[in-house]
């Protein structure tokens, strides 16, 4: 079987938490929203709003968010 290369980008959905606040989207499920100003995530579930989902690896500082995807 032959083996395929394929050069790809993959760039999370991202903006300031009061922008994420204000529009309060709906992520998709497993979609991930980044605060580029908090380093927070959240995950979507496909039916919550983001001011209802609740953060993902909430209480670790932006050192240790930093640190998971190294």
């Amino acid at each position: 079987m032959a083996e395929i290369n394929l050069k790809t980008k993959v760039v999370l959905r991202h903006d300031i938490s009061s922008t994420w606040t204000k529009f309060n989207p709906i992520l998709l499920s497993g979609e991930v929203g980044i605060e580029t100003d908090t380093g927070k995530m959240k995950c979507g579930d496909g039916i919550s709003d983001w001011n209802t989902l609740e953060y993902m690896c909430s209480g670790l500082s932006n050192e240790e968010i930093d640190g998971i995807f190294k």
